[in-house]
């Protein structure tokens, strides 16, 4: 449902319904006026009144409701269950990618002979058609949920906590709601016609079977009255997905959650304990992807505990799979990767602070905070902590917030807290402060630096701007394109560190800063001539 649709005051929707219902019988009158065999509103009406009357009507009714609940049904169960296998096996996806591809085009009028073949003039064979008229809109929309929606939050969650059978519940069913919930929608209008036209050719009861009975008898009026009361059911059925689509994705609908979350005043206030923070040593690192050319080549760097360094270069030399290297979501081709004196890949999962990606749309700011937060902690205590943290990143208030109605500072303090909460000593950067306006983004990146080191915590940071990893940064790293992949062109140092707990350095003077600029500038500039 499009916000600009969600978000229309009832009022508005109540008028816009009565003109558009208004018009059409307007139409309709004018094309009985017109053409003489085309029955008037009133003689439809009147005509309803009477199949109403009919005491048949109530048996045809359910036997027609009865097949569309059960072939429905079946057919929601089997994508479900396509849907969830697809996920945890691509190879799945792609065996049933060409049988699917070429029974979907299928009209299902034309499996009536082979539905009629397998199981005979009974309710199977209605229930047969109407499960596939359902079966592929509903394992389209569940595809394009698996292949669309989900991926950018997938690789969210796997950056955050590594794969886990819990992304299944928690990342992949809300970020494919939409899309599920709109196939629902289609599947069901279809479900509606099949069983019409299932009941038509070989039923004996039925609204599909009393809608031929009448055609035949050429009581057009009745024939229009059961196409009436078709489209009403219809209606009524898309109408309950819509409200199901309300309660299951409220982040779609509300600006806030409504959930009880306790206020910060209502918590503890003492501070979380503060983890130790988390050197990163690089030995000879070589990566390429299979089959493309070296992206990184003999990049050997140290980041010492509670250093917070920022890495620069042009597009394509290979920042942000720098990144990936330090987190363990890639392993390096050759050379050696050391956090903490460990692999990364033995590691807990480090912090991650997106541009684009960076929260699940479907919880709110603090349930955001909360999502990287270690298993096994209790919940109040990791309660407290996001409470804490919130109110300290100037986000009190604004807990039970959906990440839509937020700014993108606040989204992005939203990040910086999740990792505070999870207590991760490695915070991970990628361009977090590119789409912010300036203001912002000076008050952020003072915020940000601030925190890191009163929390000591290790931060890298990549960026395109130069000024801002002068701003936030204690050393900049450049990257530059080399013969057999980007490599390291410089080591400044900003600022100097003491390596105590709690220590925050001063800003550069001005001049150092603009001398910095100018040489990671010509930098640059020289590498890409």
């Amino acid at each position: 449902m499009d916000f600009a649709i969600a978000n229309t005051t009832p009022g508005r929707r109540i008028v816009s319904v009565g003109i558009g219902t208004v018009l059409f019988i307007v139409v309709w009158q004018a094309l009985s006026t017109i053409n003489a065999l085309i029955p008037t509103p009133g003689a439809v009406f009147r005509a309803l009144l009477l199949v109403y009357a009919e005491p048949g009507f109530a048996t045809d009714f359910l036997a027609s409701a009865q097949r569309v609940v059960i072939g429905f049904g079946i057919a929601l169960a089997t994508a479900f269950a396509l849907f969830a296998a697809s996920y945890f096996s691509q190879g799945l996806r792609w065996a049933l990618a060409v049988p699917v591809e070429l029974l979907r085009p299928i009209p299902p009028l034309a499996w009536i002979p082979i539905s009629i073949v397998l199981f005979g003039l009974t309710d199977s064979s209605a229930v047969f058609i109407i499960f596939l008229g359902a079966l592929f809109p509903l394992y389209t929309a569940a595809m394009h949920a698996l292949t669309v929606d989900s991926p950018p939050y997938i690789a969210l969650a796997g950056s955050l906590r590594g794969r886990s059978g819990k992304n299944f519940l928690q990342v992949v069913l809300p970020a494919s709601g939409a899309s599920l919930l709109s196939g629902v929608r289609v599947a069901i209008g279809f479900a509606w016609m099949c069983v019409v036209v299932a009941e038509m050719t070989y039923a004996r009861s039925g609204l599909g079977y009393e809608l031929q009975l009448q055609r035949q008898l050429l009581a057009l009026d009745q024939v229009v009255a059961y196409m009436a009361i078709i489209g009403a059911v219809g209606a009524v059925l898309s109408g309950a997905v819509y409200i199901l689509e309300r309660a299951l994705t409220p982040w779609r609908f509300r600006s806030a959650g409504r959930s009880r979350i306790r206020t910060y005043q209502e918590a503890r206030e003492d501070a979380p304990r503060r983890r130790d923070a988390t050197n990163i040593e690089l030995s000879g690192v070589d990566f390429r992807y299979a089959t493309h050319e070296p992206i990184l080549s003999n990049i050997s760097l140290h980041i010492s505990d509670g250093e917070i360094v920022a890495v620069v270069g042009v597009s394509g030399t290979g920042k942000t799979t720098l990144l990936k290297l330090i987190s363990g979501e890639l392993n390096p081709t050759r050379g050696q990767i050391e956090v903490g004196g460990v692999m990364p890949a033995r590691r807990e999962r480090p912090a991650w602070i997106l541009q684009d990606v960076g929260l699940f749309p479907w919880q709110t700011a603090y349930e955001n905070s909360v999502f990287q937060a270690i298993a096994g902690q209790r919940m109040a205590d990791v309660s407290n902590k996001a409470l804490y943290w919130l109110n300290r990143a100037g986000l009190s208030g604004l807990e039970k917030r959906y990440p839509h109605t937020l700014s993108g500072g606040q989204s992005q303090r939203v990040q910086l807290v999740r990792s505070l909460v999870a207590d991760r000593s490695l915070i991970l950067m990628d361009e977090p402060f590119s789409k912010l306006d300036a203001v912002t983004k000076r008050a952020l990146i003072e915020d940000f630096g601030n925190i890191m080191r009163t929390e000591l915590r290790t931060a890298v940071i990549v960026t395109h701007s130069i000024e801002d990893a002068v701003q936030i940064s204690d050393r900049i790293i450049v990257l530059g394109n080399a013969v057999n992949g980007s490599t390291v062109l410089g080591d400044m140092r900003i600022r100097a560190r003491s390596g105590e707990a709690g220590f925050a350095p001063s800003q550069p003077a001005p001049e150092r800063r603009q001398q910095i600029e100018v040489e990671v500038l010509h930098l640059l500039e020289r590498n890409s001539k």
